[in-house]
């Protein structure tokens, strides 16, 4: 029998216990030096998805090995190969014993794509560094664990803070149900959106007008109140080389946009939806419509006339492409809460809010605001009858109103944009982190815009 201390001998070598390998601070210091470089190319790279992946992240991997960038790639389109896949693929064999750095959890699960876990196992990458965490629960903390049951190292929450700025809207969409929600205004340095005889244009400079083409590419849906669509008559796109065209919305309870509108003659182009409330029952009209119909049957006869009216139009509106969507009705105005939740199922993830002051109300009033961009001009307007970006009833008492966090200033020509974020105390849902929308905007120009600023 051996001595606990001696070792077995075979020809003329020793076998013996392997000791723990042992790493300096410095060494830790230079590995997290080199694991941030890498990261925050792949945080690069996952901006150029921007308004092409909705609903799914934005998500950059790169693949390194001996300090060097085998691959690199970005989820580029909702439905494509995830990025890690398109890395991997990218890297060939040579992807064997490397590290792969990942913006996101990689996913574990059969969607649209296969799992990622089983594209990194079989890829022989021995090492992967990951960002955020994925908040679905199809995948949140799994992914992570089936790499390192597979035998992978796995170092989590790296760089969390600033991969997490890639997908506040995702996150919100995947945790909540719900759209994300975007306000943004043009207003002047006394908070006018327009004059006393509503002239609006233009208020900002050309480089505002451009930054907001930009957001618009940036949502899966811009959205007006039907007060806008008639004052304006918008095209509500996004015009810009390679520009993604958002879904175009309109808050129209009564039916009453015009045929000849541009929204509906280009919605067979460009998806648009009109939320309304006329299609519901009439035995589930509101309690005002029913009293008027208690007063006699010419009410009767003077509501089945415009019912039938209006079904007349929506078929002439459906004819051109444009989806009418039944929603529902509070005091008058179209509810908040049961159109975001319809959008949501049609997996539009996140809502550019356009409108005028009373729309804009109606959705902060709804406390399901996340965020307001508010582009400030350098020019006095006055005049108490002049429009303003917010109406509605207000805040009845200062303390009670909103206070925007994570605040963000920045120039557009002579104009000043102001980013800020609804706390989620006040908006009611979880507000995430700023978006830092500037990493992905690119100079262009403008040949167009309508900067819609009317109820």
């Amino acid at each position: 029998m051996l001595a606990l201390n001696s070792a077995p001998k075979i020809g003329a070598f020793f076998i013996r216990e392997r000791q723990p390998v042992r790493i300096s601070s410095t060494q830790i210091a230079a590995q997290q030096r080199n694991d941030a470089v890498f990261m925050r190319q792949a945080i690069s790279l996952a901006w150029e998805g921007t308004g092409f992946v909705s609903p799914n992240p934005l998500v950059g991997a790169v693949i390194v090995k001996d300090g060097q960038v085998l691959a690199a790639a970005c989820h580029q389109k909702y439905g494509a190969e995830h990025a890690e896949v398109r890395a991997i693929a990218a890297a060939g064999a040579n992807a064997r014993g490397a590290t792969l750095y990942c913006t996101l959890e990689p996913c574990c699960h059969q969607g649209q794509q296969p799992p990622c876990t089983e594209a990194i196992k079989k890829s022989g990458i021995t090492r992967v560094v990951i960002g955020s965490r994925d908040p679905n629960p199809l995948v949140s903390g799994k992914g992570q664990a089936e790499l390192a049951a597979a035998g992978i190292a796995v170092t989590a929450d790296f760089l969390r803070g600033e991969c997490d700025k890639l997908n506040p809207i995702f996150f919100h969409y995947i945790t909540t149900g719900l759209p994300y929600v975007a306000l943004k205004y043009a207003m002047s340095l006394d908070g006018k959106i327009a004059t006393c005889r509503g002239d609006s244009q233009w208020i900002t400079g050309a480089e505002a007008r451009s930054y907001g083409h930009r957001l618009r590419h940036k949502y899966k849906a811009v959205l007006i109140g039907r007060g806008t669509a008639q004052a304006d008559d918008p095209l509500l796109t996004a015009r810009f080389s390679g520009a993604n065209q958002p879904v175009r919305i309109v808050l129209d309870s009564q039916l009453r946009i015009s045929p000849q509108a541009k929204l509906v003659e280009t919605a067979g182009e460009i998806p648009t939806i009109i939320a309304t409330d006329f299609l519901l029952p009439f035995a589930e009209k509101s309690a005002a419509s029913l009293s008027k119909v208690a007063q006699g049957a010419s009410a009767v006869q003077s509501t089945s006339t415009n019912q039938a009216a209006r079904a007349e139009k929506a078929q002439l509106l459906e004819a051109k492409g444009v989806q009418i969507l039944q929603t529902e009705l509070v005091d008058g105005q179209i509810a908040i809460a049961p159109l975001l939740k319809k959008l949501a199922a049609q997996k539009i993830d996140s809502v550019f809010v356009e409108g005028g002051g009373r729309v804009h109300w109606s959705f902060i009033e709804s406390g399901l605001v996340n965020k307001v961009y508010a582009f400030i001009a350098p020019v006095i307007i006055g005049g108490a009858a002049a429009l303003t970006p917010v109406e509605g009833a207000g805040f009845p008492i200062l303390a009670e109103s909103w206070k925007l966090q994570n605040l963000e200033s920045r120039k557009l020509g002579k104009d000043l944009l102001l980013t800020g974020e609804i706390p989620s105390s006040a908006a009611g849902a979880p507000a995430a982190e700023n978006a830092a929308d500037s990493l992905f905007f690119l100079n262009s120009s403008v040949t167009s815009n309508n900067e819609e600023k009317r109820p």
